[in-house]
């Protein structure tokens, strides 16, 4: 690859895991009574592997040192697509001189009802050495309510609907993200059981043909891992 090469598509590691979750490549959710549970549909999986390894066919999606790099090559007219973390809009794009557009995520098929917006996070807590816990753990609960009612709404509202469009359809393509977004959340107890991580970046883990193979070597120490978070979270609520 070189600086003058023209791409379709770009992203990059983090971004890879939206992009199996957004096409259904879910391995990693709840059964029915709420407990965490490998889930994987594997022809849905081998699919979803396949269509991104077509898409990726021509070239790769490791370009340069950061996760900034597909942004700066965007920026300067080289590629079609961009999807990368939506901060790049305000650190890279926007200050840029180039016109953009912002788009959901594609759906699987024709069938898929809504769009996905997958995203990532991870849960944090209060150690288990704080002195005043159930003071700390109220101003958290009243913090963390304050943001979710007030200040989210003014990100996507006035930050991207407003300061990061580059045009009125901008913001209405934002509403449609903000109305289906979630955080997977095999990633966001990957953290805590590293043996998730394997089945939540697959698309940067393995290739189609070798999937199946790849997820049976390393199912038993993952549902190792998913019993002893049941229980963690089992303890946690008494």
């Amino acid at each position: 690859m070189t600086e003058d090469d023209q791409y379709g598509f770009l992203t990059q590691y983090y971004s890879e895991l939206c992009v199996q979750c957004n096409l259904g490549g879910t391995t990693i959710g709840k059964d029915a009574e709420g407990w965490l549970d490998f889930v994987a549909d594997n022809d849905r999986i081998i699919s979803v592997m396949e269509k991104y390894a077509k898409l990726m066919e021509n070239g790769n999606s490791k370009l340069g040192a950061s996760n900034e790099g597909g942004a700066d090559t965007f920026v300067r007219g080289h590629s079609l697509f961009c999807f990368l973390e939506g901060r790049v809009l305000s650190t890279k794009v926007r200050s840029s001189d180039i016109t953009y557009g912002v788009l959901p995520f594609p759906k699987y098929d024709e069938n898929q009802q809504d769009y996905s917006g997958a995203g990532y996070d991870l849960y944090w807590g209060i150690p288990l050495t704080s002195k005043n816990a159930d003071i700390t753990g109220t101003l958290v609960s009243a913090m963390s309510c304050y943001n979710y009612n007030t200040v989210v709404p003014l990100v996507w509202e006035v930050v991207l609907g407003s300061k990061l469009s580059d045009a009125p359809d901008d913001a209405d393509m934002f509403r449609i993200i903000r109305d289906v977004q979630y955080v997977d959340i095999g990633y966001a107890c990957s953290c805590s059981m590293s043996t998730f991580t394997d089945f939540i970046f697959l698309l940067n883990k393995t290739q189609p043909g070798e999937v199946i193979s790849f997820m049976e070597k390393r199912l038993k120490p993952l549902r190792k891992s998913i019993d002893r978070m049941n229980k963690t979270f089992e303890e946690l609520g008494g």
